[in-house]
């Protein structure tokens, strides 16, 4: 806890998520933050479920700080106000990172369609035509969204939110920048 809020530092694994509910029920909690993680690997759906769940019934903030990819990007969308903080390590920048949703290293179009429109319900509408971005099957497996709190500089432009079609965040000036319309229609708050 951090004050009010919640910290969840790390990948997002199964065994948590019990002892995230037990918490949540016992403790006087207005938010919750994500902490540099890369998801929660073969078990996304199940805690994107649960936690979407707990976001909405609840009503909680979300804030992310450091890398948060795959499901952590999506939990951090379904929350209320959802906002960026500084990370807290030099060397790694608060980002998110979403992808397709995947089954036996295949994209699965319905599972990613119904991840998104549980985000979009949230977010709106721009927000589910963003999203629906990496549900292609053609896609490469690498590919992603890419979302910062300050516009980056890549070869083909300037923007906060970037479609990489597998180059990967290393790679990041070769991604394709998107209109800034497509920031602000995520209602995210930059608190940096």
């Amino acid at each position: 806890m951090e004050g009010n809020r919640l910290v969840w530092e790390g990948e997002m694994q199964i065994e948590q998520l019990a002892a995230f509910k037990r918490f949540i029920e016992r403790e006087k909690v207005d938010g919750l933050e994500l902490r540099n993680s890369p998801g929660a690997g073969r078990f996304a759906r199940p805690i994107f479920a649960d936690v979407y769940k707990v976001l909405r019934d609840r009503k909680l903030r979300t804030y992310v700080r450091g890398i948060c990819g795959s499901t952590c990007a999506s939990v951090f969308l379904a929350g209320r106000e959802p906002t960026f903080l500084a990370s807290r390590t030099p060397k790694i920048p608060t980002v998110l990172m979403l992808h397709a949703m995947r089954y036996k290293g295949a994209v699965d179009v319905d599972l990613t369609r119904t991840h998104v429109a549980d985000i979009a319900s949230i977010r709106g509408e721009p927000a589910r035509h963003l999203l629906l971005k990496v549900a292609d099957e053609n896609l490469p497996k690498a590919a992603a969204l890419y979302i910062v709190p300050k516009p980056v500089d890549v070869g083909a432009g300037s923007s906060a939110v970037l479609f990489c079609a597998g180059q990967g965040w290393h790679r990041i000036n070769q991604c394709e920048p998107l209109p800034e319309t497509a920031f602000r229609g995520l209602g995210v708050i930059n608190a940096l």
